[in-house]
């Protein structure tokens, strides 16, 4: 049944502006159908999968520690700029109900609350956010447990093994199923509290002694929860059946058989590991975090081969916390206010001859140059805009490591799906953010939120009926292919390539019944 709330909307829709009969006639039809929509939509809290599924691009994920870049910022605005994070239980507000958090079971009901509190904060700001919470098992600090527990890694004397020699750890008996099982019930303990999605196990090996524990592990909190291993760029085949991504901790990206094995590695989690697929890459700067090229490349690289999240950050081994990073605003949803840059990919990655990535999104192109490729040259039907240079061309540029993100140069905030007319798939991507909270951070829902009043409301549906009785009173309607990709992909098979003087590619855009496809190739 449409809710009490959509049929007041509708209500107070009539009570906005007086608007003629006619106006409803000609629109009654797009309100039916955004009425179901409102019914489909109409919903509790969103699962992971819808979360991850109903992210725009780039996205961008928190491994512990923050972007510092903002320091005018709210510290809880600025978490929120990222769809995905992990911390310790501490950085959800949590504390185990232990004297020392290696043997806690549960969470304190206080911190719980808080917990949940914190949870509301950041999903307020960023409704497709997905949280995490590390489960130590490898190693831990010295308080982590009594010093006489048995659950330590001990030499023959009897002495602690050393773990991460940076933050003076040391080894637990992750081989001990009595361990094994308590790990497995901290993982339940924290997607039970309600405040965690999923749980992140760092130090991964393919090996039978972690195969066994995340075994124990999904056995113990089910399938629904997230589970990411560390397993920087190898792949996990053994333990793939179990785990939901890789956080993919590259530590090297100096030659041009490291951007290639990660490429790999990352194609592969996609293909392999278990849906929702929640793959996080991240690189770590050079000289400064002032490597713009080298961001862009990590930040292309996870876009053309995967749906899933980038970083990049300080490297580990400088005498500051790990992972800390800036925000660029080539990691922006939106590249001006209600006007998404990329949106969500629809098609696959497309490989050149030479090696140059390009991907498809609903509002762009983005573009990967691996190292070792050298200077290429793009070149567009139309001038589009990139994104790395801030200026609008048909040919672009693109250095030897590099990459870039390509759209057009301008848009009616009202075309919601940028196809160059308000119709009802506007109205349709209106009705998935029905009176939710939006804000910058959320790209106003879309740019569902015409009004930017921090709701999508009637409001936004009148000023988008408006815009469109105008649109379809201007001119008749075109025919139109009864499915939007009908014959589509003969487009492409039917191109003509002509080779030039100095071996770079041409082509032409496409034009099918009253839209033209811009088709991008090297020039």
């Amino acid at each position: 049944m449409i809710s009490h709330a959509v049929r007041s909307s509708v209500q107070m829709l009539r009570s906005v502006a007086p608007i003629p009969f006619n106006f409803w006639r000609r629109g009654a039809v797009c309100m039916a159908g955004l009425l179901l929509c409102l019914a489909i939509n109409d919903g509790g809290a969103q699962t992971v999968e819808q979360r991850v599924s109903d992210r725009d691009f780039p996205s961008v994920f928190q491994a512990w520690n923050r972007a510092d870049n903002l320091p005018k910022e709210d510290p809880t605005d600025t978490v929120a700029r990222h769809d995905l994070m992990w911390h310790v239980a501490g950085g959800y507000r949590l504390q185990w109900n232990a004297s020392y958090e290696g043997l806690g079971e549960s969470f304190t009901p206080q911190s719980i609350a808080n917990g949940l509190s914190y949870r509301q904060s950041l999903l307020s700001r960023n409704p497709n956010m997905v949280l995490l919470v590390e489960i130590r098992y490898r190693d831990a600090p010295n308080g982590f447990l009594p010093a006489d527990s048995p659950w330590w890694k001990r030499d023959a004397a009897g002495n602690r093994l050393p773990g991460w020699a940076e933050g003076g750890y040391f080894l637990l008996n992750y081989q001990d199923p009595g361990f094994q099982a308590h790990v497995a019930a901290q993982c339940k303990a924290a997607v039970e509290s309600g405040v965690l999605d999923g749980v992140l196990l760092d130090w991964w090996n393919d090996d039978n002694d972690r195969l066994n524990l995340v075994k124990i592990i999904r056995g113990t909190i089910g399938y629904a929860p997230s589970i990411i291993v560390n397993s920087n760029d190898r792949k996990v085949p053994n333990t793939a059946r179990y785990v939901n991504g890789l956080f993919m901790e590259v530590t090297s990206t100096s030659q041009a058989q490291d951007w290639q094995r990660v490429a790999d590695t990352l194609v592969w989690a996609e293909e392999h590991l278990l849906q929702p697929r929640v793959n996080c890459l991240e690189t770590w700067f050079h000289q400064s975090r002032g490597d713009l090229n080298l961001m862009r490349a990590t930040t292309t690289l996870s876009l053309t081969h995967s749906n899933g999240y980038c970083l990049f950050s300080d490297p580990n081994p400088l005498p500051v916390p790990d992972h800390l990073h800036n925000w660029y605003a080539f990691w922006d949803k939106e590249i001006e206010p209600g006007r998404l840059k990329l949106g969500k990919p629809v098609a696959s990655r497309v490989v050149w001859e030479d090696g140059v990535v390009t991907r498809l999104f609903q509002y762009g192109m983005v573009a990967y140059n691996p190292k070792g490729n050298g200077r290429v040259t793009l070149g567009f039907a139309e001038p589009v805009v990139s994104t790395a240079a801030g200026k609008a061309a048909t040919v672009h540029i693109m250095d030897d490591e590099d990459g870039d993100i390509f759209i057009r140069r301008s848009a009616s905030v009202e075309d919601m799906n940028h196809d160059g007319h308000i119709t009802f798939p506007d109205f349709a991507h209106l009705a998935q953010f029905w009176q939710a909270r939006c804000n910058y951070r959320t790209a106003w829902c879309s740019g569902s939120d015409l009004d930017r009043s921090g709701h999508v409301d009637a409001r936004d549906l009148y000023s988008l009926s408006v815009v469109w009785a105008q649109s379809t009173a201007a001119k008749p309607a075109p025919q139109r292919r009864t499915s939007l990709f009908e014959g589509f992909e003969n487009d492409f098979r039917d191109l003509k390539w002509e080779r030039t003087s100095d071996s770079l590619w041409q082509t032409t855009s496409v034009q099918r019944d009253d839209i033209t496809f811009p088709v991008v190739g090297r020039k």
